[in-house]
């Protein structure tokens, strides 16, 4: 493999200007796709905080997607902000990049790892499901629109589950939402 093809996933700031342009991207990208409360997207400063580890992955020292782990209770965490550049995209950064994030939550002691993620996704959910994690119900109070479908499953000591709407999840036990098996 080239020098230059080779990607390094290392934490970092997320208050950089390069990562600033993929949150921008990012949130034009998803409000193209869904309306706005179903857009749920954390700020610079909360990536800040001390509950959360930031990664970015980069390809010869040029940043080519980015993620988080934001740690929201005892043994649970969510993942946020998970982008890969769309002209980086088709050599597995994104896997690589997921790989990352849930190594350092498993480190990080959660136990149960979230996220979201839209129906209109399909490139995501197929990332999520190859990773283990599973349709479930929304957390955090969310609530599944009738477009929103929800994933959950087990791996190893860590529970990884997605929300297909906006939201991912796994679970180690199946369970139902209100009339629906996950």
């Amino acid at each position: 493999m080239r020098a230059a093809d080779q990607i390094e996933i290392a934490a970092e700031s997320a208050d950089q200007a390069e990562i600033a342009a993929f949150f921008a991207a990012s949130e034009g990208y998803m409000a193209a796709l869904y309306p706005a409360e179903s857009n749920h997207f954390v700020d610079v400063a909360t990536l800040m905080k001390p509950n959360v580890h930031f990664l970015v992955a980069r390809r010869a020292g040029v940043p080519v997607g980015c993620g988080a782990v934001v740690r929201t209770t005892d043994g649970a965490a969510e993942i946020k902000r998970m982008w890969v550049d769309p002209a980086h995209r088709g050599a597995r950064i994104g896997q690589r990049l997921l790989a990352a994030l849930v190594g350092a939550a498993r480190l990080d002691g959660t136990t149960v790892l979230q996220l979201e993620t839209g129906i209109a996704q399909s490139q995501a959910i197929a990332l999520y499901r190859a990773a283990g994690f599973v349709e479930r119900c929304p957390f955090r109070g969310l609530r599944c629109r009738s477009a929103e479908r929800v994933h959950g499953t087990a791996a190893g000591s860590i529970t990884q589950s997605f929300v297909v709407q906006d939201r991912f999840v796994r679970y180690k036990k199946r369970r139902h939402c209100k009339g629906a098996a996950i």
